[in-house]
């Protein structure tokens, strides 16, 4: 019952994030934005580019405004990151792969942390222009929430290393990889 309550927690707050993700990837002046980008970006100089792409940045601003994500970013289809806000903004690269799962949900590890992202289509008109991807860092500050709610300590581990945890430091300092893993 100690893991089912903070495993059913974070999963009914997924799935809010995944019906804010839905709503925001339906925003006509963001998908506006990237189907200009894409129509405009191969004939036109730097400077429109830039434009182009700050047009883009502005649009995520105002998503980031209302919802408050740690990230939020637009790629093409590819995976080429176009724009990026959020608090960890500085930390996300500039390519991510495309998700390969339904629900869009993917776990990217980078030197800077660890985080949970779920992406969405973005369609004008059954034509996909991108992917409009929201990530929650899995830091310190996210194993403290889910403690919080679920009354337990939390442990965050990656790759066979601990990237977060509310377990005291003796417990904590004595896992291994092999325990971990």
């Amino acid at each position: 019952t100690a893991q089912r309550m903070p495993f059913e927690l974070e999963q009914r707050q997924w799935r809010e994030l995944q019906g804010q993700v839905a709503v925001v990837a339906e925003s006509p002046t963001l998908k506006a934005a990237i189907d200009t980008y894409q129509a405009e970006i191969r004939r036109s100089d730097a400077n429109t580019q830039a434009e182009l792409i700050r047009t883009i940045e502005r649009e995520l601003d105002k998503v980031a405004s209302r919802i408050q994500p740690d990230i939020v970013a637009v790629s093409d289809p590819a995976g080429n990151v176009l724009a990026v806000a959020g608090r960890y903004q500085r930390h996300w690269p500039a390519f991510v792969a495309p998700p390969t799962t339904k629900d869009g949900e993917t776990i990217v590890t980078l030197p800077s942390g660890v985080f949970r992202r779920i992406s969405t289509p973005l369609a004008l008109q059954d034509v996909e222009i991108g992917f409009l991807s929201v990530a929650t860092a899995m830091d310190l500050a996210y194993a403290r929430r889910m403690s919080a709610l679920s009354g337990a300590s939390t442990l965050i581990t990656s790759e066979g290393r601990v990237v977060a945890t509310t377990l005291p430091d003796s417990i904590a300092g004595a896992l291994s990889k092999n325990v971990i893993q």
